[in-house]
């Protein structure tokens, strides 16, 4: 059975890019997804409608950046599959995005840029939270709806809207994989899971607990070493690990093009 039959997802930025795979691997593990993207999705739903069912997605056009589309789209959402259940907030600016110096950057630019990358995933978060506060149809015995209420708690500490009751928001902040074959090079643990990376003589990737950092693929990422099973979990490594988030990633210590002289440029 797939693993997430009976779940309905929205995915902004659902349509193009990463935001497409998202929609395809959750519609291929059963879920109804609603695709949120400033560009029209029908074709991906007429794929994915082909190849799932009618009915396993649909599309509506909207910009992130404006908070009565976003209402909008939780509303028609809730209309046409009845719940929501799984939140990816992936819509950003990037590609449109030109290495400049920070001082040349506009001030309109970089209002564009926090509209549309930082305010949605508050502002889709809050929304569900106000939803999953009402009385639900069977709630009391619907499945998958177990709080996860002291982890909640920290986040709401920090002032961060959290996951709430039966719901799963995905804000793209942290990701835990377990079981990885991994060497240790340098101090530093290094997820193998084909031939494409190189190991030296003597090194024998060996199955570990791991998670990786906030952002970023894995291949440019050193893993973290993690006990975490949970939510909770992760949240009690996370605020007790003295590490940057940003110590696994490799490239910022490298010369030449790396981030870390783009960031110096005034690239972020």
């Amino acid at each position: 059975m797939a693993r997430l039959a009976g779940r309905t997802a929205i995915v902004t930025g659902g349509a193009k890019g990463i935001g497409r795979h998202y929609t395809k691997a959750l519609a291929g593990e059963g879920a109804r997804v609603m695709i949120a993207d400033v560009a029209d999705g029908s074709d991906l739903v007429q794929e994915l409608d082909s190849a799932h069912g009618q009915g396993t997605a649909l599309s509506c056009v909207t910009d992130v950046s404006d908070e009565q589309a976003v209402k909008d789209l939780v509303a028609r959402t809730i209309d046409s599959f009845g719940k929501i259940d799984i939140l990816v907030n992936n819509a950003a600016m990037f590609v449109a995005l030109h290495e400049q110096p920070f001082t040349e950057i506009d001030v309109a630019l970089w209002d564009r840029v926090m509209a549309v990358n930082v305010l949605p995933g508050i502002v889709m978060a809050v929304l569900l939270l106000i939803y999953f506060g009402r009385p639900q149809p069977g709630d009391a015995a619907a499945s998958g709806q177990s709080a996860t209420a002291s982890a909640a708690n920290v986040l709401r500490g920090f002032g961060v809207p959290s996951v709430a009751e039966g719901a799963e928001i995905v804000l793209k902040v942290q990701t835990t994989e377990r079981g990885r074959q991994a060497v240790e090079r340098d101090g530093q643990l290094i997820m193998v899971d084909d031939d494409r990376y190189p190991l030296e003589d003597g090194e024998q990737p060996k199955h570990r607990s791991v998670r990786f950092r906030t952002l970023g693929c894995y291949p440019l990422t050193a893993a973290v070493a993690s006990r975490a099973e949970n939510l909770d979990d992760l949240l009690a490594e996370m605020l007790v690990d003295r590490r940057s988030e940003r110590s696994g990633r490799l490239i910022d210590g490298e010369g030449g093009g790396s981030m870390e002289s783009k960031k110096t440029e005034g690239y972020f």
